[in-house]
Order: structure tokens, then C-alpha cells, then sequence
């Protein structure tokens, strides 16, 4: 059940607006909680308010975490003054004033929805979606409200945009509105405006936040699979809209909406709990202009189905095949997937052979330039400013927190994306924090895919392992020259680590089999990095990675020995002055180098070249017999 918070410098107007809230959304009492703030903190006390609040937020949210949902909770908010003219609480890093802890609090509760008490005028000093934020996060007229508390009564014009605020709101919440993918971009203007206001013209560059200029949405039935598509989305660099209702679908995609989707990835069969006119497997009637018709202006849609065949599914095809014709980006998939890498392979923004396979969102860049670094340019000290790395922190901790009580996708999403931003907001410029964020960001993607019964059993490691060692590359730029590539190795070897734990606890064998492999590579160049001498055993090391790597490898090497030593053993036989017998026969050349091979023969014509080469065999194969035998032995231990 939603919970609402109202929190307000002004007690008349808190008191008026829990009075109005209760009658509009007919909550219970104990649903609705104020709290009170008092004078405005000066640039000195700003951290000590904002951890207060902090603290006393994640109180208040933390009952409502059970492990399964991410918690719908609500804030209505006064903060930043009435009019918000100066739009304070988008620049937080400096300043004094419940403007800045506001901003401050929106980035440490990504699952919170902030609505804005308002008059009825804009914030002119924002840059962004003003219509999707008005939407989504304010309320208008609330001065008007005030009065009223105090015995002043507005107009009756002032009471009425009031109240439809207020059920405008409570509707969102009853539609399954959900903050945590930011999909009206409020997180997303606090960060432009943190990019722009870092450093002039470069801040965009020492800074490196990223931005999520385009938004998707997430449209199914079933909350698991729209909320693993919605974070697919988001942390490829799109804004996402959860869309779990038939009148949040309505509202989203009528005529005249404001928002304009890049990507929408929808359920074929959609059933959803609320009433809704027609059978939603006619993909090409959603789009009537009774129904959705702003589904028509989206550029790339992905319609996702469990493969059923229904009436309906020759004229989706057909319907499908016209819009690619008129260079729309549309096409159909199958569950499940193999996790969020083959969804986005799925979406048709993967580079196939790419080192960097993965495509994102317009103006989404991560891991961030460091062409500022580079080119020579003056930078700041390599820390996150204090502010923010104080808000990635918290961040981090609340998702600590949670690591032992997830149990749905839903609430592994929800910490992956406490992690995310808090990786995102550091942009690598603190790294020891910025490990932490990463392997926690991981670590819950990956919790996700293993609990969610509608992903395949076998899941998409391989770029998720080469996503690991670019960010684990970009996070340790900021280390000395001599130390960046061991702290690079040593960063990417704790996340794998942590993998393989993971998948030994869920029983995904082979994934763990692929992390095993990569972390014996990391473990064997860390060795190899701490003594100069040991360089010389990397080519050693290097060929026992690769028969470890999987067993047809060691089958591959036998073949290739034996051609090598048989060639070997032939040129010496031809070589020799006196021809090679036993008892007055020939030798059997490729007999011999099996036989040698495997360890039971060191016959031969009496040359020491010849012996020397048979024990060389010898301890190849016994080299090679070991070797495989360990492997069988851990392989049916884990099975």
C-alpha cells in the first residue's frame, strides 16, 4: 500500500495538505506522515541536514522494503520555496538553503516519487522536459491550500487545480507509476545542471556524469519482466517508464501526450489487471486513435511474446514487415531471454564483433571520456566533489543493506539501480568508492537474472565479463601511471569473484565455469605483475588457461603434440646413422609418440636426441593427463 510524506517548512500548509490529501486519496491516517523542518540550513550545515533527513527517510522507507517490491512511496515537498523560480535544488554541490538538501535527498531516493508544491508558474531556469516534469512531479496552487489552513480562502479556481493535483498524483501511484528509472528526467536535470555548473565549458569533461537524453517504456503484464526490460533500458542509457496498467498505458500514449518514447518494449499477450477495451495480441489496434495513438510516433518497438500462436499473429507479422518497410524499427522476440545482455541483443542495439558491442541512448556516454585528462587540460583533485561522493555513499549503503534481503528481480533491479547511480554520479573520479559501486552493480544484475523464472537458464556472460574489464580499466585512470594496471586487474578480479559466488549459489555451473576462467587469467597476470622474473613463466601459465578454458581445448592440444612430436621423432629417425629397430622391425613412428605420450614406452634406437625427445613426451602427457583430470574432477564436483 502507498505511503505519502509530506515534508514542509511551513506547518499551516502541511497540515491543510495531509487534511486534503486524506480526503482525496481515502487513505488511512497512519498512510500519510509529516514532517516538519525549521530554518534553513547556511552552506556549513548543509551535510549535517541532509544525513538527518537521510536517516529519517530511509526509517521511514525501510518498512516498506520486504524483499519483493520496490517501495511506493511518495514525498510532496516544499523545500526549495513555492515558486522554485531559481530551480536551486538542480545545483546542490554548493550553497546553503533546504533547496540544496532537497536536490541532495532526489539522488540518494531514486525510488521516491518528489512531487513539488507549487503556484501556478514554471521553473524558467530549468533546461529539459518541463512538460514531462510538470506531469510527473508537481502540484500547482498550493499557496492557495495554505491560506485556506490559515482561514484565507483562495478561489474557488485556485481550490479546484489544487484538488486535481492531489488525485492526479494518488492516480500515478494507483496506476503503478515508478520513479526509479527517473522516466520524467528529474535525477537527469539535476545532473545536466551538475555537468554544466561544474567548470565552465569543460565541466561536461572533468565531470563526466552522464546524461539520459531518450526515454523508453517497459509495457507488460507481468511486473518482473516490465521492471528486468525497464533497467535493460536504463542502464543502457534510456529513461524508463514502468508500464504495468492499462491507464498508465492509456495516459502515456493518448494523442496530445508529452512523452516521446525512443524504444518501447511490449508484451504481445497483455492482460492486465484493470479494465482495458480490447484483446491486446492485435498489435497494429493498440495504436487507434480511441486507444494509443501516440504507440505510432515510436521509432523502435520490440514486441516481446512467449511464441503462442493466436488469431492474430499472421497480421502482426504482416503489420510488423510494413513498418520495417517504411524504416521503422520494429521486430518481434521470443521468451525468455538469456538475461539483460541478450535483451539489448534482442532490441537490435548490439555492434556484432565489437569490443564495445553494446549501443545506448542519445548523448549517454559511459565509461566517461577522460579527454580532459589526456589532452593536458588543468583538472580538479581526482575526488568526486564532497557533496556528491557523500550522496554515492549513502547510496551504496542502502543497497548493502539489501544485498541479504532481495528476494523478487524487482528488488535486485531496485538495488542495482541504488549502485548504478551511485557509480554514475562518481563518474570514476573516486575509485576505491567507484569499485564498490560496480561490483555491487553486478552483483544485483546478475542476483536478478538468477531469481527471474521468465530468463533463460543459461545467461549472457561473455559481455558482461567484457563490460568488467572496460569499467575496471576506466575506473583505475585515476591511479598512479606504475600502479593503474594492477589496480585495474585487482578491481576486476574482486567483481568476478563475487560473480562466481553467485553462481555457485543459484547452480549456474557454466556461468561460473566462464567467471572461473577469466578469474585464473586475472589471479596468474597479478602473480606475474608482482616479481619481474616471473614474466618468464607467462607463456606457461598462458597455455594452462587455455586447456582449463573448456576440455575440447585439451583434446585440440593432444592432437597438436602428437603431429609435433611424430614430425619430430621422423626427422630423427632419418637423421640418425643407424635406423631405428626393435628386435629387427621398424619402429612405428606415430605409435611411438602415443605410446610416449600417454607415459608407457621409452623404446628406441640407441640416440640420445631420440631419448631425450621421448621423455619430453612423456612429461607432456603426463602434464596434459593431470591437468584434465583435475578438471574432470572439479566439473563433476560442482555438477
Amino acid at each position: 500500500m502507498p505511503k505519502y510524506i509530506i515534508i514542509s517548512e511551513n506547518p499551516a500548509l502541511a497540515n491543510s495538505f495531509r487534511v486534503r490529501l486524506l480526503e482525496t486519496g481515502s487513505l488511512e491516517p497512519e498512510r500519510v506522515i509529516v514532517r516538519q523542518v525549521s530554518t534553513p540550513p547556511d552552506n556549513a550545515n548543509v551535510a549535517r541536514e541532509f544525513e538527518e533527513l537521510t536517516d529519517w527517510l530511509e526509517a521511514e522507507i525501510s518498512s516498506e522494503t520486504d524483499g519483493w517490491a520496490v517501495p511506493a512511496v511518495t514525498v510532496f515537498t516544499d523545500l526549495g520555496g513555492y515558486g522554485l523560480d531559481s530551480a536551486a535544488w538542480s545545483s546542490p554541490l554548493m550553497g546553503g538553503g533546504w533547496a540544496q538538501v532537497l536536490g541532495l535527498l532526489i539522488l540518494v531516493f531514486p525510488e521516491v516519487h518528489w512531487v513539488f508544491l507549487l503556484e501556478q508558474r514554471i521553473w524558467p531556469a530549468l533546461r529539459g522536459d518541463w512538460d514531462e516534469l510538470q506531469c510527473f512531479h508537481t502540484v500547482s496552487a498550493m499557496q492557495k491550500i495554505t491560506r485556506r489552513g490559515t482561514g484565507d480562502h483562495g478561489s474557488d479556481e485556485a481550490e479546484v487545480a489544487a484538488e486535481s493535483g492531489l488525485k492526479r498524483m494518488v492516480g500515478l501511484r494507483d496506476a503503478g507509476f515508478c520513479s526509479l528509472f527517473d522516466p520524467a528526467g528529474l535525477r537527469n536535470t539535476i545532473r545536466r545542471h551538475l555537468r554544466e555548473g561544474s567548470s565552465g565549458a569543460a565541466g561536461s569533461e572533468v565531470l563526466g556524469i552522464p546524461l539520459r537524453e531518450e526515454t523508453a517504456a517497459a509495457v507488460d503484464d507481468e511486473a518482473g519482466y516490465a521492471f528486468l526490460h525497464a533497467y535493460g533500458a536504463y542502464r543502457f542509457g534510456f529513461r524508463s517508464q514502468v508500464v504495468i496498467t492499462y491507464a498508465m498505458m492509456k495516459q502515456l500514449f493518448q494523442a496530445g501526450s508529452s512523452f516521446r518514447p525512443g524504444l518501447v518494449m511490449e508484451d504481445i499477450f497483455l492482460n492486465f489487471p484493470d479494465e482495458h477495451p480490447i484483446e491486446f495480441s492485435d498489435i497494429q489496434r493498440r495504436a487507434n486513435a480511441d486507444l494509443c495513438p501516440g504507440l505510432d510516433a515510436v521509432p523502435r518497438r520490440v514486441f516481446v511474446s512467449i511464441g503462442l500462436g493466436s488469431m492474430h499473429r499472421e497480421a502482426n507479422k504482416l503489420f510488423v514487415a510494413r513498418a520495417q518497410q517504411r524504416g521503422l524499427r520494429y521486430r518481434i522476440r521470443h521468451k525468455p531471454l538469456a538475461g539483460i545482455f541478450n535483451l539489448w541483443e534482442a532490441v537490435g542495439m548490439v555492434h556484432r564483433g565489437s569490443r564495445r558491442p553494446q549501443r545506448t541512448g542519445r548523448g549517454f556516454i559511459w565509461p566517461p571520456h577522460d579527454s580532459a585528462r589526456s589532452s593536458g587540460t588543468q583538472v580538479p583533485a581526482h575526488s568526486a566533489p564532497g557533496r556528491l561522493l557523500r550522496v554515492a555513499e549513502r547510496l551504496l549503503r542502502r543497497a548493502e543493506r539489501m544485498r541479504d534481503k532481495v528476494r523478487s528481480p524487482m528488488a535486485a533491479v531496485y538495488g542495482a539501480v541504488l549502485a548504478l547511480d551511485a557509480l554514475e554520479l562518481l563518474a570514476d573520479r573516486t575509485p576505491t568508492t567507484g569499485i564498490q559501486a560496480l561490483a555491487l552493480k553486478h552483483y544485483f544484475e546478475v542476483k536478478a537474472e538468477c531469481q527471474f523464472s521468465g530468463v533463460q537458464h543459461h545467461l549472457s556472460v561473455k559481455p558482461r565479463l567484457i563490460e568488467i574489464e572496460m569499467e575496471s580499466q576506466a575506473v583505475s585512470r585515476w591511479f598512479g601511471h606504475n600502479q593503474r594496471s594492477l589496480a585495474s586487474l585487482n578491481a576486476e578480479m574482486q567483481i568476478v569473484n563475487t560473480l562466481v559466488r553467485l553462481f555457485r549459489d543459484n547452480t549456474q555451473f557454466d556461468e561460473e565455469r566462464m567467471c572461473m576462467v577469466r578469474g585464473r587469467r586475472l589471479h596468474n597476470s597479478i602473480w606475474v605483475q608482482q616479481e619481474a622474473w616471473r614474466i618468464c613463466l607467462l607463456p606457461v601459465l598462458r597455455y594452462s588457461e587455455l586447456l582449463l578454458a573448456r576440455i575440447t581445448n585439451f583434446f585440440w592440444a593432444v592432437v597438436v603434440w602428437a603431429l609435433l612430436f611424430t614430425a619430430t621423432f621422423s626427422g630423427i629417425s632419418r637423421m640418425s646413422t643407424m635406423q631405428a629397430r626393435d628386435n629387427g622391425a621398424s619402429i612405428d613412428i606415430l605409435g611411438h609418440t602415443l605410446s610416449s605420450i600417454i607415459g608407457k614406452t621409452l623404446l628406441g634406437p640407441p640416440s640420445l636426441l631420440w631419448q631425450l625427445t621421448t621423455a619430453a613426451a612423456v612429461i607432456v602427457g603426463m602434464a596434459h593427463v593431470g591437468l584434465l583430470t583435475s578438471n574432470l574432477n572439479s566439473i563433476v564436483a560442482r555438477k
